[in-house]
C-alpha cells in the first residue's frame, strides 16, 4: 500500500520580539465630514430636550428658576457628550492589510480588532439618512457562524466603503476558489492512491492465481523419461528372476 507524506506537525515556541507588530501599520483616520456628522446628529437628538427645558418654565406649574436649571444642566451634558465623541472620532482609525483588517476606537479605553481575512465570510455597506447626506458610510464584517458584524468600521467615505467591500469580496472570492482547487485535487489524488492500491491488489491476486494453477498443473504432469525409464527396468529385472 502507498504511503502518503503527511507533513510533520511542530508547536515550536515562538520569539515574542519577533511577532509582527499591528502599530507598525499606519491608521487610516475618520472621514473628515465625520466630525460634522457627530455635531449634526448630537443636536438633533437632544433638541426636543432642550427646548422642553428651555420653555418649561413658562408653563403655570413650573417654576421658572427650575427650568432654567434644567436647561442649563442639559446643555452641559450635550456638550460633555459632544466633546466626547468628537475626542473618540479623533482617536479612530483602520488599516487594510494583505491578511488581516485593523480598527481602533476608544478615548480612555482603547480597543483594538483585528479580522483576518481568512475568517470573513460576508462584507456589508450601510448608511442612514444623514450619512447619507454627508456622503459617509460604514462597513460591517461577518465570519461564520456570526450572526452580528465582528468588525464595524464607521466613519468612512461611501466611496472608501464599496472600494473596500469591493476589495474583500475579491479576496473571499479567490480563496473559495483556492479551496475548491485543493479539494478538487486531495481527491484526485485519493482516487489515486485507491486506483493504485487496487490495482496492487489485483496484480497479487493474478500471481497467487498463477501460482496456484502452476502447482496444480505440476502435479497432473505425466512421469517424466527418466521416471519411466526407471520404472521399466525395475520391470525387467522383475520378469528376468526365476520363479520358485
Amino acid at each position: 500500500m502507498m504511503e502518503l507524506n503527511e507533513p510533520r506537525f511542530t508547536n515550536s515556541v515562538l520569539d515574542s520580539s519577533q511577532l509582527p507588530d499591528y502599530s507598525e501599520a499606519e491608521l487610516q483616520p475618520v472621514a473628515p465630514k465625520f466630525r460634522r456628522y457627530l455635531l449634526f446628529s448630537t443636536v438633533m437628538f437632544w433638541a426636543i430636550p432642550l427646548l422642553v427645558s428651555a420653555f418649561s418654565g413658562w408653563l403655570p406649574f413650573v417654576n421658572i428658576t427650575l427650568g432654567w436649571v434644567t436647561f442649563i444642566g442639559l446643555a452641559v451634558l450635550v456638550l460633555l457628550i459632544l466633546l466626547y465623541r468628537l475626542a473618540d472620532a479623533r482617536h479612530r482609525g483602520w488599516a487594510l492589510r494583505e491578511h488581516d483588517l485593523i480598527a481602533q476606537s476608544g478615548v480612555w479605553w482603547r480597543t483594538t480588532t483585528t479580522l483576518p481575512v481568512a475568517r470573513i465570510q460576508h462584507v456589508e455597506t450601510s448608511s442612514g439618512p444623514v450619512e447619507r447626506t454627508m456622503d459617509l458610510a460604514r462597513l460591517s464584517c461577518y465570519t461564520a457562524g456570526g450572526m452580528t458584524a465582528d468588525l464595524v468600521v464607521i466613519a468612512l467615505q461611501a466611496e472608501t466603503a464599496d472600494r473596500l467591500r469591493e476589495h474583500l469580496l475579491e479576496q473571499i472570492r479567490l480563496r473559495d476558489e483556492q479551496d475548491d482547487k485543493s479539494e478538487s485535487e486531495s481527491q484526485q489524488t485519493e482516487a489515486g492512491d485507491d486506483s493504485g492500491r487496487y490495482e496492487f491488489e489485483a496484480q497479487s491476486k493474478e500471481v497467487s492465481a498463477e501460482s496456484t494453477d502452476t502447482a496444480i498443473a505440476s502435479e497432473a504432469l505425466p512421469f517424466t523419461d527418466t521416471e519411466s525409464a526407471g520404472t521399466d527396468s525395475s520391470l525387467n529385472e522383475s520378469a528376468s528372476k526365476p520363479h520358485d
